[in-house]
């Protein structure tokens, strides 16, 4: 039987033309997008105008992911608005009770708002927090997420804080879709005890973005992480040879007891740690990490169909043979990136679980769920990336969870950015 040629790469099925640093650097077109998303909701038209895809009647490609649907068919599901609950994200949010009415607009640009870089994080909940009014929506949305948000004392080099030029930052284009979602879809964020539900605009920014939007905050979170080092008690949390800690890696900056001068310390400073990206999918995350100054290393065997992929250099294997093949010495020079991790073919987590078994660096930075609704590594009601690092029998008293902060998620899902560094 002939082998079949390979289908020449391409960056977006539709446009063959499509290139993501072009494509991000077009300021002009960005901005016509949003604007046929903020004064038409024209969903349709702006992800064909951003992505340059062909006109309506030109373009077949079907979006399979929750749901099988065409562009045409997710832009009339938008306009039916609320129609046969397509917005009953909160229906039951309170037990016993009267399902709460839609959350007005503004509670909802101040829940996107959490992730405005001209805002510092924690004190943007705070406000959202001191600011909802009792037994509203944006009341159980604030409850919900400022239990869950957790930044190690420790590790204070983690809290990142607002930024003054804006402007200076790299364009996260799907960050400012997903902001339109939520004044569409009528979404304020996510409550405690969400129940499995989607809506059919979710396969597209998935199928053009990833699987979570990441934030301004979480690529701080690891950039510093690679790149600064951070400091625990005034000491490392690793020994001399690790990338986690400040200045020279050895927690004291100094050498056999003697003090170095501040800039011979600097010169020391060990390379950033390159970030591992497992299950890269769509690359959107290494693709926003690079613009941000990383080296990253994305690991996927595309199994999955991804309309654009925003790397060209995906790893075409699983993590786990990628990890083999890494001498153990290199691993500590990897952040471990698990963006959405898959349940695997068993469905009960087996991809996680092969990958912690094979990882010998120190950090694990995940993507994902915050509950269990079903969208978790682990299978529906079968626990969390955190009952499995904290608790399994597997990896109990081997890490510690240093950060768990929102990201902004999608309607009907509940996503946080978790950190966890291995025990000394």
């Amino acid at each position: 039987m002939p082998t079949k040629t390979p289908k020449p790469f391409v960056h977006c099925v539709g446009n063959p033309d499509f290139e993501p640093e072009r494509a991000v650097g077009d300021h002009d077109r960005h901005q016509a997008a949003l604007k046929l998303l903020e004064e038409r909701n024209d969903f349709e038209g702006a992800v064909r105008l951003w992505f340059g895809l062909p006109e309506a009647g030109k373009d077949d490609y079907v979006y399979h992911a929750l749901a099988s649907v065409t562009l045409g068919q997710v832009q009339r599901g938008v306009e039916m608005g609320a129609e046969k609950g397509l917005h009953g994200w909160y229906e039951g949010a309170k037990d016993g009770e009267t399902p709460l009415p839609p959350p007005s607009t503004t509670d909802i640009a101040a829940y996107t708002n959490l992730f405005t870089p001209s805002l510092s994080p924690s004190s943007a909940l705070k406000s959202f927090v001191s600011n909802a009014r009792k037994s509203s929506i944006r009341a159980l949305v604030a409850e919900n997420l400022s239990s869950k948000r957790y930044i190690d004392p420790a590790w204070p080099s983690l809290q990142i804080p607002k930024v003054k030029n804006v402007a200076s930052l790299p364009l996260n284009p799907y960050l400012d879709f997903w902001r339109w979602t939520c004044q569409n879809l009528e979404w304020c964020g996510p409550v405690g005890g969400q129940g499995l539900k989607s809506h059919w605009v979710l396969p597209v920014v998935m199928h053009h973005f990833g699987c979570v939007v990441p934030s301004y905050e979480s690529l701080s979170i690891i950039k510093t992480l690679a790149v600064e080092g951070v400091k625990k008690n005034g000491d490392s949390t690793a020994d001399g040879n690790d990338n986690i800690g400040p200045e020279n890696g050895n927690g004291n900056g100094a050498t056999n007891g003697k003090k170095e001068s501040k800039k011979k310390a600097k010169k020391e400073k060990p390379p950033p740690l390159k970030i591992l990206d497992v299950g890269s999918g769509s690359g959107y995350w290494s693709f926003m990490l690079g613009q941000c100054g990383l080296e990253t290393v994305a690991v996927d065997n595309m199994q999955s169909e991804w309309r654009v992929t925003w790397l060209k250099d995906t790893h075409l294997t699983t993590g786990t043979s990628y990890l083999h093949s890494l001498p153990d010495s290199q691993h500590k020079s990897h952040i471990l990136l698990l963006v959405y991790p898959i349940t695997g073919p068993d469905g009960s987590g087996s991809f996680t679980k092969d990958l912690m078994k094979e990882y010998q660096g120190d950090v694990v930075v995940v993507a994902g769920t915050q509950n269990k609704n079903g969208y978790t590594s682990f299978g529906r009601g079968k626990g969390t990336m955190d009952s499995f690092m904290l608790e399994s029998q597997e990896q109990r008293g081997k890490w510690e969870k240093v950060v768990q902060v929102p990201l902004p998620s999608f309607a009907g899902r509940d996503e946080g950015l978790f950190v966890y560094i291995r025990k000394r």
